[in-house]
């Protein structure tokens, strides 16, 4: 079976939306135009991950820095998309697997559901390429039509490139906002040491002469964004 033989008309009022109230703690159906309404990011997604003797793929919950709540995921790999969600400077608010869809080609829930600092959402599915069949492709196909009909943008993701990642994991342990200022440095400190100039992340902690102090501010701020540095290329041990 082909994706293209899968390929139905997509109407808002033929999708059917599950999602979780969360002042009853029910799950409801509402059509997709009564969803587009709803805020998400008030309560739990429609499901919660299962954990299971024999299990497969990884299940946990991420740390998420932007509103200091655990956002589940189900595999690495959506482990390593919510840290790249929450080191955006456009996220708000990330909520897993926040509803099921009826679509043509079946129920789909997707991964997350993502409010952008300007109010827009974003829908993501994360699946490695390798791991996408005929079927998953017209849901994820179906998805993007359904999502477009009510103004939020979709994307499909996978595997992030391995550089890329390597740093957003390191720079994630110093997400905290306890990272900040650690003994007598602050930003200000790196940030006035720094000045103009391009410097290693060891000879700026050197020149704030505090190195133990100095390199979480440092990798604190690269997370925020406030320090910059060239992401396609691997850090070094301080």
């Amino acid at each position: 079976m082909s994706s293209s033989s899968l390929a139905f008309a997509v109407s808002s009022p033929e999708v059917a939306v599950e999602l979780r109230d969360p002042d009853r703690e029910l799950v409801r159906t509402v059509d997709l135009n009564e969803a587009a309404t709803w805020r998400f990011e008030r309560g739990p997604g429609v499901r919660r991950p299962a954990s299971y003797k024999g299990q497969r793929n990884w299940v946990g919950a991420w740390w998420f820095s932007k509103s200091g709540e655990f956002v589940p995921y189900e595999s690495w790999v959506e482990r390593d998309w919510l840290i790249a969600l929450d080191r955006s400077p456009d996220v708000r608010a990330v909520v897993a697997q926040p509803m099921t869809l009826h679509l043509a080609a079946g129920r789909h829930t997707p991964d997350f559901f993502v409010r952008h600092s300007d109010g827009s959402v974003e829908i993501v599915d994360v699946r490695p390429d390798d791991r996408i069949g005929d079927v998953d492709a017209a849901k994820f196909e179906q998805t993007d039509a359904a999502c477009a009909l009510v103004g939020w943008g979709y994307r499909r993701v996978g595997e992030m490139p391995p550089v890329e990642l390597a740093n957003l994991r390191w720079l994630a342990a110093y997400r905290h906002p306890w990272c900040a200022v650690v003994g007598p440095v602050g930003s200000g400190a790196v940030l006035d040491a720094l000045g103009s100039e391009r410097l290693p992340v060891n000879a700026l902690a050197d020149k704030i002469g505090c190195r133990i102090a100095a390199i979480p501010v440092v990798f604190h701020l690269m997370w925020a964004g406030v320090v910059q540095f060239h992401e396609s290329l691997p850090f070094e041990a301080p």
